[in-house]
């Protein structure tokens, strides 16, 4: 679709997912007690928010806001030629599932308990990573995409569970606070240092 790096920056000012896509394309997830909806892009909704994106940006003076955007229009563009989902996410942001499941189980929860609830939900322990110094935190490794979003839910509201997430990948906003003056330029090899 775009042969050169586009960066796709979404603003919340952007006409609603719900009103643009239908409530067909609206999926839920849990952040703890939290549903969470995000809706699912077609291939004409990326579209339009490349293209939204890169009129919005053609009078962006170069400089780091710019070169962040076009690294993130080629992450996104990535992703979607690679016939991943794209969603919106809240705020009008653009999300992706890259794979795995973010879970933690109770913090007192014994090793074997925690062997049991992987043996009962058919997840191997060569999937589980532990997270950190947090007891019982764990990412699962699944496949990208709606794999995803769908242990999380399965695994959602069991015993033991405290949360389930999807491991979502997130468009950010730019760093503005060192948007550069408009006269200004990266060196070619784009550090900072002088």
């Amino acid at each position: 679709m775009y042969k050169t790096p586009l960066l796709v920056f979404l603003l919340s000012s952007v006409v609603a997912p719900a009103v643009l896509f239908g409530q067909d394309r609206t999926l839920r997830y849990h952040d703890g007690d939290k549903e969470i909806r995000v809706v699912m892009l077609d291939d004409e909704a990326v579209a339009d928010v490349l293209a939204q994106r890169l009129e919005r940006f053609d009078d962006e003076p170069p400089g780091l806001t710019a070169r962040y955007t076009s690294e993130v229009a080629r992450v996104i563009t990535q992703i979607h030629e690679a016939s991943e989902p794209l969603f919106y996410g809240a705020g009008g942001l653009v999300m992706a599932l890259p794979g795995g499941v973010i879970l933690s189980l109770e913090r007192d929860l014994a090793e074997e308990a925690v062997d049991r609830f992987f043996s009962r939900n058919g997840i191997s322990r060569s999937r589980v990573k532990k997270l950190g110094a947090v007891p019982n935190v764990y990412l699962i490794a699944t496949e990208r995409g709606l794999p995803a979003l769908h242990l999380a839910n399965d695994l959602h509201g069991q015993d033991g569970v405290r949360s389930s997430v999807p491991d979502w990948w997130r468009e950010q906003p730019p760093p503005r606070q060192f948007r550069l003056h408009e006269n200004s330029t990266l060196p070619e090899d784009g550090s900072l240092d002088s």
